[in-house]
């Protein structure tokens, strides 16, 4: 049981924030009350009680009765324990573990859109302080043997200013409930708490202002007791040991949650909830959930239907081993002179034995084999009956060498069908702890204060919360204030993503290779691999695509390959001509040549213009004779 938020060492504080009232006729409920309702739950629910009892012992292995070791022990029959369902509560753990995701924020406004991600480390760095990953699978295990599990909520010390939130396990053998709860989340409850045995220095160290009333307890002694603890103590005070039972009783009274810690009939401290919800009403520190509620309102887990099969399947070894190392004779009157050393002989795997003459004697081996025969088929039956229940051996990977992926696909789905309500409770109730821790974060956390949270490639990330800065006006504003965060929690599908995860996988691998080499991003993205694993698979290919394609080989190869050695061809402009020449219309015409020039054929130089090229003809008996004609 943890100590409440104080102020000051020495000074006990209501978990409300004022100090501890005495009024029990007004504010609070008087203790006389409290403990009818203590007494109230224990009566309704002692079937419950003792159900949750047996289910821990069944999955310690502790699976015989003393009466039933008895008669086994005079039939000389070997007690013999195989207990399956320690296993099928491990798988059911470990399938819970392998769906785990973590919560994250989104915002309910388009105006709290940026404060998402810094409510989303702010939860998980809560969620680390209180080693989460660890409390929630062993809450899981606890829902699946008990039927009850949950956590209770704490304002410690803390060392920012503001009270830290504590984070600790409720056991179902010290929780106590309303009994008329039909919820399998206890929505429904008009008290609960928690009672357990503590040490009288503890709850002096607890609950200093109180010492004289603990020692006072201490002599007077009572003899009130309950069923409540089977395997514990059952009396309010134990004088001989030293040790105290403190109830942690929360309850409604005037529309709000309030609470009382008491021991006996003396109220040691009492309350309000400091605790509030989004809408501003008070919820009490147990926030807990149930893995079934049967038709009477008693909350069971998964053993009640494995605890028949269960002891079918000690009992038939049991039988069967007792079989085996045991034969039947049959003789007639006479045969032998002492039955009960040819009982011993026969019973040894090297005995002797000895008959009269003339008179029969044999072994009943044949019957016996048919006995051990059905007792293994029956054996045989009983233990599929637990192992196909739940989380089937294709669910945890095993007996598939010769199955197909579709086949293997099938059956897991069917042992998801049968955690279905069971997982539906587990989630709901986490989604519940995590809006729960929200708002008693944004209630209590007030002072500014830095933010470490490690995502999954271990690289870590810093957050300052509340910090006080000016705007541009130089005007003082808080930044990152959590309490202004209007932001909601969800939790992805676990089973639906990997269900269809896996489909969408075996259609792609339908599809061929070639299909996943033109998409490889949409092959990562389908398939069942972890989500941090994929994001970097996908940055990779992301990366790989934005850089330049490669250089042709061909083309490589024709800028490597050495110049020609032929006449170049000349540029038709050259360089060193003005840029004048370049411009036609400013270029200088050339004067045409006269056709009495070229008549008279005078030995000159001429021009003979053609469309590709100019030829200077150097003689005129390489010029080509020209005939007159007529140009108009």
């Amino acid at each position: 049981m943890q100590s409440d938020y104080q102020t000051s060492p020495g000074e006990p504080m209501a978990a409300g924030g004022g100090p501890a009232s005495n009024d029990d006729g007004k504010q609070y409920l008087s203790v006389d009350r409290l403990k009818k309702q203590y007494y109230d739950y224990l009566g309704a629910k002692t079937s419950e009680i003792e159900e949750a009892r047996q289910a821990r012992h069944y999955y310690h292995g502790d699976q015989w009765t003393e009466q039933e070791i008895a008669v086994l022990q005079r039939r000389k029959q070997p007690v013999v324990t195989s207990n399956r369902i320690e296993r099928k509560i491990n798988a059911v753990v470990g399938i819970v573990e392998k769906l785990r995701q973590d919560p994250k924020a989104y915002p309910r406004t388009p105006e709290h859109e940026q404060g998402a991600d810094v409510a989303t480390a702010v939860m998980r760095y809560c969620l680390d302080n209180n080693d989460w990953k660890s409390k929630s699978t062993r809450n899981a295990r606890l829902g699946a043997v008990d039927g009850i599990a949950g956590v209770e909520f704490d304002l410690e010390t803390g060392d920012h200013g503001d009270p830290d939130l504590g984070i600790h396990i409720v056991y179902a053998d010290t929780f106590f409930y309303d009994p008329r709860s039909f919820d399998e989340g206890f929505t429904d409850a008009r008290y609960m708490g928690i009672a357990k045995w503590i040490d009288v220095d503890q709850a002096k160290e607890l609950i200093p202002s109180k010492a004289s009333e603990i020692d006072d307890l201490m002599e007077e002694g009572s003899d009130i007791t309950s069923s409540a603890d089977q395997d514990r103590e059952r009396v309010w005070v134990n004088t001989s040991l030293k040790r105290l039972r403190m109830v942690d009783h929360w309850y409604i009274c005037k529309g709000q949650w309030c609470w009382t810690l008491y021991i006996g009939n003396t109220v040691m401290m009492q309350g309000v909830s400091p605790f509030h919800d989004d809408k501003g009403k008070t919820f009490p520190r147990f926030l807990m959930f149930s893995a079934n509620v049967d038709h009477d309102g008693d909350r069971y887990g998964f053993i009640r239907n494995l605890k028949s099969a269960q002891d079918e399947v000690n009992m038939r070894r049991s039988k069967a081993l007792h079989l085996l190392n045991t034969r039947r004779l049959i003789i007639e009157k006479g045969a032998v002179d002492d039955i009960e050393v040819t009982r011993r002989e026969a019973a040894k795997p090297d005995g002797i034995l000895e008959k009269n003459p003339g008179m029969e004697m044999e072994f009943d081996d044949s019957a016996k084999y048919n006995d051990m025969k059905g007792q293994l088929e029956m054996l045989q039956e009983a233990k599929t009956e637990i192992e196909n229940f739940g989380p089937n051996p294709a669910l945890i990977g095993q007996g598939l060498e010769d199955s197909s992926g579709r086949a293997i696909a099938l059956l897991q789905q069917a042992g998801m069908a049968e955690l279905g309500p069971y997982l539906s409770a587990y989630k709901n109730w986490k989604i519940r702890v995590y809006r729960a821790i929200w708002n008693i974060i944004t209630e209590h956390w007030k002072d500014e204060r830095w933010i470490r949270v490690t995502d999954d490639q271990n690289i870590a990330q810093f957050f300052q919360i509340n910090k006080l800065s000016v705007n541009q006006y130089d005007q003082p504003i808080i930044v990152n204030a959590i309490g202004s965060m209007d932001v909601d929690f969800i939790i992805d599908e676990g089973p639906d993503t990997i269900n269809m995860q896996a489909d969408a996988a075996a259609t792609l691998q339908a599809l061929g290779p070639q299909f996943a080499q033109m998409f490889p991003d949409l092959a990562i993205e389908l398939s069942p691999m972890e989500a941090r694993v994929k994001t970097l698979m996908l940055k990779k290919i992301q990366a790989k695509q934005s850089q330049p394609p490669p250089p042709d080989p061909a083309v490589l190869a024709a800028q490597q390959k050495p110049r020609s050695t032929s006449r170049r061809r000349r540029p038709k402009h050259s360089a060193s001509r003005p840029s004048s020449w370049l411009n036609r219309s400013a270029r200088p015409r050339r004067p045409r040549l006269h056709v009495s020039r070229l008549v008279s054929r005078q030995p000159m130089t001429g021009i003979c213009s053609s469309s590709r090229s100019r030829t200077r003809w150097r003689s005129s008996a390489a010029r080509p004779p020209i005939r007159s004609r007529s140009i108009a």
